[in-house]
């Protein structure tokens, strides 16, 4: 029998009373939910890979984009301007960038880049 609970909370994660790997274990964590309600949005993932290279203009991230469209890639800046994972210009001609909570996410990125190289995910499509 394990003594561990059906989901975590922030508080026994951060205080260390759960390992990773047990988190992993876990029937379900919410944090894990919203996070990947979020990320799983049509585009948002293409969208951070996007500005993990630089920061980028509207446009620029449009073109580095195949297929998304201006209705559809302003909703998800908004979005994740909102989950505080990317800083909106303030002026004409700045640009969209990461902030340091979405930088934490480089080595999924990586890890996730890795993976789809691996398997060749690029003749999914």
């Amino acid at each position: 029998m394990n003594n561990l609970p059906q989901s975590v909370t922030g508080e026994a994660y951060e205080s260390n009373e759960i390992s990773d790997k047990q988190v992993l274990t876990l029937p379900w964590c919410p944090y894990f939910g919203a996070a990947a309600d979020l990320l799983s949005r049509r585009w948002a993932l293409a969208i951070l890979r996007a500005l993990m290279a630089k920061p980028l203009r509207f446009n620029e991230i449009s073109s580095n984009i195949p297929r998304i469209t201006d209705r559809i890639l302003s909703q998800r800046l908004r979005e994740l301007e909102g989950a505080g994972l990317v800083a909106k210009p303030h002026a004409r001609g700045e640009c969209y960038r990461l902030t340091n909570r979405a930088e934490e996410l480089w080595p999924v990125f990586v890890a996730i880049n890795r993976w789809a190289i691996s398997v060749d995910a690029a003749a999914w499509r």
